[in-house]
């Protein structure tokens, strides 16, 4: 299934943020230290927390 043009329009926009997705890089993992909302992502305090549990486990920071 391809984008639509709005996912498009917002990736280009944000390309670090897309599709419920963060890039493995320094601003990611700044972000994450700081204890950033993620507002973008649309989850609650505990979903991120889940989330953010699983992509740190997938994205080690050795990999930017």
């Amino acid at each position: 299934m391809g984008l639509t043009i709005n996912e498009l329009l917002k990736s280009l926009q944000k390309p670090a943020e897309f599709n419920g997705k963060l890039e493995n890089s320094a601003d990611t993992w700044r972000r994450i230290g700081e204890k950033d909302n993620f507002t973008e992502l649309g989850l609650g305090a505990t979903e991120l927390g889940a989330f953010l549990t699983e992509w740190v486990r997938d994205n080690p920071y050795n990999n930017i």
